[in-house]
């Protein structure tokens, strides 16, 4: 009998502990207010997303508060329209209401653009998360809804997404309205994620790690504007570092010097006797390796830095440890000076070249760290 009791005691003391226990661990109340689809929808500028997200189905998580917190960068209607006017010449004088007559016919296949090109588009515009306007800083990357990242700058109070206003980037036009489960802002272009994966595809480089060590292919005969860039990564052996094994891969940003910088650089006639010295590189040639290997990391900095993140007379670090380049002067062009004060000035040729994992500015000049 005692047994008996001193269970039942037992038993009564853990139902009052579970007891006491759920009054302390209460499950957070249910968010109130207008969702972002609701909130969306009450803005005459948003109607062409509204109806996209709907026939996508994407307005499903956007309209529920149990879905957790998002942020929007929303296409005006006049964004979506110059979007669409440029996916297809029967397009071309497409108004709101043309669009949104086309998207209700889009389908799997056999539509321009299909639905699912369009959800991808929709999802590049989304973040899982909710991000304030106060707090997006340069430098700054989001990995948005469809696994692409999307760069960020600040210039005085603009936001820019993917460097700037123009094509491929665009601009927070309305920052920071709030809905019970995220925010939005509205921006004036349709963005497009970036499509290239890598600098390595970029600068004509590849890295294979079927094997050990890993194979490296590119740099070998002239077919882009980097060849002899190349070369040198794959010749010097950083190849695996820029494209490491590893998922995600990091971001690096790579001011590129053309291959005429380099053929001014190594005094040769041309991009073939600049690929033939580089391929050819050993510790006792002039240059050596090691030196072409130091240059190399002098133009390598890690992270995303567009040209709207730099700013005159800043330091950039880079991954030769210790060296520095100097932006001289935000032009345009963007001029950079290194160390050497009796070196050619570098202008930035072809700035923000997107990857999915890096940055490419093309330069005009190598630059020398010794």
């Amino acid at each position: 009998m005692k047994t008996m009791n001193y269970k039942i005691v037992i038993f009564l003391a853990f139902v009052a502990l579970a007891t006491a226990c759920t009054d302390d661990f209460k499950s957070p109340a249910t968010p109130t207010g207008q969702t972002i689809a609701q909130v969306a929808a009450a803005n005459e500028s948003f109607d062409i997303l509204v109806a996209a997200v709907t026939k996508t189905g994407l307005a499903a998580s956007l309209n529920n508060n149990n879905a957790g917190e998002f942020t929007v960068f929303a296409p005006t209607d006049d964004a979506f329209v110059t979007y669409f006017r440029g996916l297809n010449a029967a397009y071309a004088s497409y108004t709101e209401t043309d669009v949104l007559a086309l998207i209700e016919t889009l389908a799997p296949s056999n539509t321009i653009p299909t639905l699912g090109t369009l959800t991808g588009v929709l999802n590049y515009h989304i973040k899982i998360s909710k991000v304030e306007s106060s707090e997006i800083s340069n430098g700054q990357v989001f990995v948005m809804q469809n696994g692409s990242r999307l760069s960020l700058s600040k210039v005085g109070s603009d936001v820019l997404l993917n460097a700037n206003a123009g094509s491929p980037g665009s601009q927070i036009t309305l920052a920071d309205v709030d809905a019970s489960n995220g925010i939005i802002h509205a921006i004036n272009k349709v963005m497009i994620s970036p499509s290239i994966a890598s600098i390595g595809v970029t600068l004509g480089f590849s890295v294979s790690y079927t094997t050990n060590p890993p194979g490296v292919s590119g740099g070998t005969t002239a077919g882009n504007n980097y060849d002899v860039l190349s070369a040198a990564i794959r010749k010097t052996g950083l190849a695996p570092a820029l494209l490491p094994n590893v998922t995600p891969l990091p971001d690096f940003t790579v001011f590129a010097p053309t291959d005429a910088a380099f053929v001014s650089f190594l005094g040769v006639a041309d991009e073939a006797a600049a690929l033939t010295l580089i391929n050819g590189l050993t510790a006792s040639t002039n240059p050596s390796l090691s030196d072409v290997t130091n240059i190399l990391k002098y133009h390598v900095v890690s992270g995303r830095i567009l040209s709207t993140d730099l700013a005159a007379s800043q330091s950039v670090a880079t991954l030769l440890t210790g060296k520095n380049f100097t932006i001289e002067s935000l032009g345009p062009p963007i001029v950079v000076r290194d160390i050497n004060t009796t070196s050619t000035n570098a202008t930035i040729s072809s700035a923000n070249i997107l990857t999915n994992a890096g940055i490419v500015h093309g330069i005009s000049t190598v630059l020398n760290p010794n």
